[in-house]
């Protein structure tokens, strides 16, 4: 348990860059690519990477005093997601052909 509050931001930024840093391991690509295709993957790959620069991001600005200004943060952050989300979902993609490297 992470009892104070401005360590919470850090571990946050931590497990979501070893997230991202996992998913970017060809192995982990391919095994996820198989269960619910390759462009899935590129966009959890992407959205994981919008939100873990919101973590290290809202680290710096706790760390730097400036507390107010992570509203404006996550909203950005949040509507990167939903611009990447809704890109994906207007491109319609279509299943690569195998064997093609993410």
């Amino acid at each position: 348990m992470i009892r104070h509050r401005d360590q919470r931001a850090l571990w946050a930024a931590v497990a979501l860059l070893a997230l991202l840093t996992t998913l970017y391991m060809d192995v982990v690509q391919s095994t996820l690519a198989h269960w619910g295709g390759a462009y899935a993957v590129y966009l959890g790959t992407h959205v994981v990477s919008v939100l873990s620069g919101a973590a290290v991001l809202s680290f710096v600005l706790i760390a730097n005093g400036y507390r107010r200004q992570l509203p404006v943060l996550y909203g950005i952050a949040g509507v990167t997601v939903v611009v990447l989300v809704a890109i994906y979902v207007l491109a319609k993609p279509a299943r690569p052909p195998a064997g093609t490297r993410l």
